[in-house]
């Protein structure tokens, strides 16, 4: 097979694999927020310009003062299928299919480009293509930011390495390589935060694996890529509002949650024991611990130090923000950064003479294709993805509330009910379960139980607008018009974009 061939195979394969996906629809964690609940922002293409001046999950009239994430150039991927698809989410599925097929060419390109053997390269990037691991990114409409991430850091990888070589493999001059390596890097950065380690990762690998020094044009190229951060960060403290600092608080947060490296290296290694939403057990740091040190002895020094601080590069940051699961999607640009040292690795060749390392190499790919398969039916719908998240014992109970909430929304009280149960079994302190147990329990007209929730959900969550609006309205319809109102000013002191409790008392909301 010749190079052309390996490009043809790579792209097909992952639009053939998940190409079901296509059909599946919205599963209730930020994908329908972003789409079908923007849709007056992201179907008027004359908004582009605004992507830039607001947060990732800013969502037009929503009076919410919470700003997290800058990532504009996701939101106007978003805002380009909505011209063509708009709140379908089928649409969204596609291009998400097409960008994995995208990220695994460039991935067999940038192998290339670095010196792997051709084989080798392409076994590689199948290998990426069918990793049960990425199901989250590519079948997820959210996973978005990381698939942009990929394509765009691997191009301006690509380029970069062109750039060093003067001329590239089309004509193309070396400033012209390094002008699209700037561009790709830029796009990359607006697209997730973690964008920023790109350039990092271009230098390393050259000065430290391949041992050159960068070349007066790529320091020119460096000097570019700074100017691009320098933008990036005025805009985004623009949109946020706030600054990107280090503080001593986020730093412990960071070393609480280090055990996540660990499960996504053992996922990395032996993808078993998936979840949409895991949690951190003694099993998965074991297997990630076992996976680190064997990566470690079967790989060269060099590359595999390469390896581990492009991984850690992209996962580190996720480590910031408490209380999060070490969602899947995570992994897929630390995986390329893995896979590109394992490269050397592999095969050269795909004759099966050769100490039956192809033929080994043959049969993970067709257990990761096989449980590829399996697993994608997990982001069908939301009853599907909730169930499958409901399975973690760390952050199962939340997935309970949000069954509950689905059932509920269904006029299914019964099974809301036993969700919230479930929950509140699993960990009393579940936030929401009580105020949203009292909710359903109102309906099936058991008031004062219900009451019992609330006052619940307000003691052990003081921060939950809803029990204390609740508990107004449950004064309310005793007719205490006082404490009602009591009730629905702490809800709006809690909550200052609380739209239910200004109306309740008549007033207008303030706009943060």
């Amino acid at each position: 097979m010749r190079r052309p061939i390996f490009f043809v195979v790579a792209a097909l394969v992952p639009l053939l694999l998940y190409a079901r996906t296509a059909t599946y629809g919205f599963v209730h964690a930020d994908d329908a927020d972003l789409i079908a609940g923007n849709q007056p922002f992201l179907s008027a293409l004359g908004n582009v310009p605004r992507a830039f001046a607001r947060s990732y999950f800013e969502v037009e009239g929503d009076l919410t003062a919470q700003k997290t994430y800058y990532r504009p150039v996701a939101i106007v991927s978003f805002m380009l299928d909505a011209a063509r698809s708009g709140d379908d989410p089928r649409g969204y599925h596609l291009t998400n299919i097409v960008l994995h097929s995208v990220a695994t060419c460039l991935l067999l390109a940038l192998a290339l480009a670095w010196g792997a053997p051709a084989w080798a390269a392409f076994v590689g990037a199948i290998l990426f293509a069918v990793h049960p691991v990425n199901v989250q990114a590519v079948a997820w409409i959210a996973g978005r930011n990381d698939l942009l991430l990929a394509v765009f850091g691997l191009l301006s990888l690509i380029a970069w390495t062109k750039g060093a070589l003067g001329v590239g493999s089309l004509g193309v001059g070396g400033w012209a390589w390094l002008g699209v390596h700037t561009a790709a890097f830029a796009l990359a950065l607006f697209s997730k935060e973690t964008g920023l380690f790109f350039p990092v990762l271009a230098v390393l690998h050259q000065s430290f694996v391949q041992r050159a020094r960068p070349s007066r044009a790529q320091w020119v190229a460096l000097a570019a890529d700074a100017a691009v951060v320098v933008a990036w960060a005025v805009l985004r403290a623009n949109a946020l509002g706030q600054s990107s600092e280090l503080t001593l608080r986020s730093i412990q947060i960071a070393v609480v949650n280090l055990p996540q490296v660990l499960l996504h290296a053992g996922k990395m290694l032996a993808p078993v024991r998936l979840n949409v939403a895991p949690g951190v057990d003694a099993i998965g740091a074991i297997v990630g611990a076992v996976a680190v040190a064997l990566f470690f002895l079967l790989v060269p020094k060099r590359e595999a130090i390469a390896a581990a601080v492009w991984a850690l590069a992209f996962l580190l940051p996720t480590l910031l923000v408490p209380g999060l699961p070490a969602y899947e999607h995570r992994a897929y640009v630390p995986m390329i950064g893995v896979l590109l040292a394992v490269m050397g690795r592999l095969p050269p060749s795909p004759s099966l003479r050769r100490a039956g390392k192809p033929a080994t190499t043959y049969v993970v790919i067709a257990v990761f294709l096989a449980v590829t398969v399996a697993r994608q039916p997990v982001f069908h719908d939301a009853f599907a993805y909730w169930t499958d998240a409901a399975k973690d014992p760390q952050f199962g109970p939340i997935a309970n509330v949000n069954l509950g909430q689905l059932y509920e929304g269904e006029g299914r009280l019964a099974d809301a009910r036993r969700e919230y149960l479930r929950a509140l079994e699993r960990n009393p302190d579940t936030p929401k379960a009580h105020n949203d147990l009292g909710v359903v329990l109102m309906k099936l007209e058991e008031p004062e139980l219900a009451l019992t929730h609330f006052r619940e959900e307000a003691r052990r969550h003081p921060w939950n607008a809803d029990a204390w609006y609740n508990l107004g309205l449950f004064e309310e319809i005793r007719g205490d018009s006082a404490a009602a109102r009591r009730y629905y000013e702490r809800a709006i002191a809690e909550n200052r974009a609380f739209l239910p409790a200004y109306e309740k008392l008549g007033l207008t909301p303030r706009r943060n």
